[in-house]
């Protein structure tokens, strides 16, 4: 008997004129808003780490990109290497004998 009445309570929407929701209408608009809000935020947040995220990966990419095109410059930049490709093109150029002079002041 007692769950009919609350069900036709609810059903019948007589639950939102009874004396306690219309006294308190403010405070309960006031918790739908900050639910709102609650929600609104929790996604800007979801948001903003999967982006931080995909730019920590990208910049990790970056990083090794990086260090592989110096490794290769640096090896590309060897003396031995930069002889070898003098020679195979065919440049009348040879490596000084004489080590450099370091003038101090």
């Amino acid at each position: 008997m007692k769950i009919k009445v609350i069900k036709d309570e609810i059903l019948g929407g007589e639950f939102l004129t009874s004396e306690v929701l219309v006294r308190q209408w403010k405070l309960i608009l006031l918790v739908v808003i900050m639910a709102f809000f609650y929600i609104s935020n929790r996604y800007s947040c979801l948001q903003k780490i999967s982006d931080i995220n995909k730019l920590k990966r990208e910049l990790s990419d970056a990083k090794f990109e990086s260090l592989i095109r110096s490794c290769d410059l640096m090896s590309e930049s060897k003396q031995s290497k930069i002889q070898k490709i003098i020679s195979e093109r065919g440049v009348e150029l040879e490596a000084s004998q004489t080590p450099p002079i370091v003038i101090s002041k």
